[in-house]
């Protein structure tokens, strides 16, 4: 018998040894028949701790009751937050050089606090357990796909979390961690997140552009976005837990997740309008699915990321469903290949911040043959385009819970602030008003005793100038009187 079947045993003895002293129910039934009969998944927790058997135990033991205090096994689409899910934020697909799965991350369209944080652990745990199943326990390797990022769309918990899984739920699990066109701005935060790696993971991170992607993603199993050869519309597709999976590579992983420069004709018969509200990544431009406002001082802001990712010269104009709500700058424009643009969003005042989840934005590009344009070039060029020469793409407006407070009531995945009919509302709002009055009545009374101040620091002032000026005129510039002279003076001393 090799050394590695008795490491195996020995894993096992020690773990239902130390299961006779626990409570019956500790762990999950499924979990402890996996620990009986599953070798391969024991000798992962050995290799994940170079086979140390004290530490693969205490992994095994923390694992399993983590699962069951979790409830991972118990974790499916019917009871996670299917917005996520159908977001495009976190999807497997592709395979790394040495044939592992990818799993992609999205930055773009996270959003901290757009939902529930234990939504996200679940929609993530969910990917992991359907990779499990997928890869048959085979590495999978995390990219992350940065272009676009903002600080907005960067959330240390969760990037924590994922990490927290790999170093210690899912054994051996993590074969490369891929960072895709990071800003420089976001250097600061991935320096972070090497202090939270065991020397091992650190090891493992690539940094990555479009120019050497190729050189740990196969160019056949990239989208276009990263430099490969697929256009991709994402689209969420359940598990089929028998027969083949609906994630696995080459022909079958095309066939569940959508690769393509137009909508699939399944989508069309889901949507009427999908021929004419494309991907964001199909065509030129490229943005988010989702715009996050947030406190900038006393406005309520957002912005929209636009690039310009064709060879082509492009025109974009910005629409919403609410004109008189936002100011939005600017509203249009030119973009030269390659080239991008910020656009500012700002909610106007006397509008109510809860309403803004029921507005869209709609960006829409044509393409044009060069940048150098005026004003009215651009307005009378969008007169004489016809609608399906236009590229178009819808943007959801949303609020973070933070950002609404705790006073908020959770309605799907934003919250909505209390009315003010809410006893505990106008209590408040009593209050504050109270205290606010008491304020502004003390400003009153300072402001008045400054301003008495004031005229008494004058009176005296005028009083000091009229006596020093009558002062210097009789000492100084007093006339000398007719007849008078120095010579008579100098007399009358003599």
């Amino acid at each position: 018998m090799n050394k590695n079947k008795i490491d195996v045993q020995d894993l096992r003895s020690q773990f239902f040894e130390k299961l006779e002293s626990a409570d019956s129910d500790i762990f999950h039934p499924a979990d402890i028949n996996r620990v009986k009969t599953d070798d391969a998944y024991l000798r992962r927790f050995l290799m994940h701790h170079d086979g140390n058997l004290d530490g693969a135990l205490n992994m095994l033991w923390d694992a399993c009751e983590w699962r069951k205090k979790f409830g991972t096994n118990d974790i499916s689409e019917k009871n996670v937050n299917k917005e996520i899910l159908e977001l495009g934020s976190v999807f497997p697909f592709g395979k790394d050089k040495d044939g592992k799965t990818l799993l992609v991350f999205k930055s773009k369209h996270h959003y901290k606090g757009a939902f529930d944080f234990e939504d996200h652990k679940k929609c993530l745990v969910y990917w992991m357990e359907r990779l499990e199943r997928q890869e048959n326990g085979e590495m999978i390797s995390l990219f992350f796909d940065m272009e676009g990022a903002v600080m907005a769309n960067m959330d240390m918990d969760y990037t924590k979390y994922i990490i927290s899984l790999f170093k210690n739920y899912y054994p051996y699990f993590l074969n490369y961690i891929i960072i895709f066109e990071m800003a420089w701005v976001l250097n600061a935060v991935f320096r972070v997140i090497k202090t939270l790696l065991p020397p091992k993971a650190v090891e493992k991170m690539k940094f990555v552009n479009k120019s050497n992607v190729k050189d740990y993603v196969n160019p056949d199993f990239a989208l276009k976005s990263w430099g490969g050869k697929d256009s991709f519309t994402y689209h969420f597709e359940p598990e089929q837990k028998s027969g083949m999976s609906s994630l696995s590579s080459g022909d079958e992983n095309k066939k569940k997740v959508h690769f393509a420069d137009t909508p699939l004709k399944s989508d069309q018969e889901k949507s009427p309008s999908s021929s004419s509200m494309p991907n964001s990544n199909t065509g030129c431009l490229t943005t988010s699915d989702v715009m996050m406002f947030n406190n900038e001082g006393s406005e309520v802001t957002s912005s929209i990321l636009l690039k310009n990712d064709d060879t082509q010269s492009i025109s974009f104009k910005i629409k919403t469903t609410s004109p008189e709500k936002f100011r939005v700058r600017p509203s249009f424009g030119t973009l030269a290949p390659g080239a991008n643009t910020a656009v500012s969003v700002v909610l106007l005042p006397g509008y109510l911040i809860q309403s803004i989840q029921r507005d869209k934005f709609l960006v829409m590009s044509i393409p044009i043959e060069h940048t150098e344009m005026t004003q009215q070039e651009i307005n009378d060029l969008w007169k004489q385009t016809g609608d399906k020469e236009i590229r178009q793409h819808k943007i959801q407006c949303m609020i973070p819970q933070h950002f609404l407070g705790e006073s908020g009531k959770k309605n799907g995945s934003v919250l909505q602030l209390q009315t003010i009919d809410d006893p505990k509302v106008v209590t408040k709002l009593s209050s504050d008003i109270t205290k606010l009055n008491t304020y502004i009545n003390s400003l009153k009374e300072e402001l008045k005793l400054i301003r008495q101040q004031q005229w008494i620091i004058i009176f005296t002032l005028m009083v000091f100038m009229c006596s020093f000026s009558y002062m210097i005129y009789f000492d100084y510039l007093k006339p000398t009187p007719v007849g008078q002279s120095c010579w008579s003076d100098s007399k009358n001393q003599k």
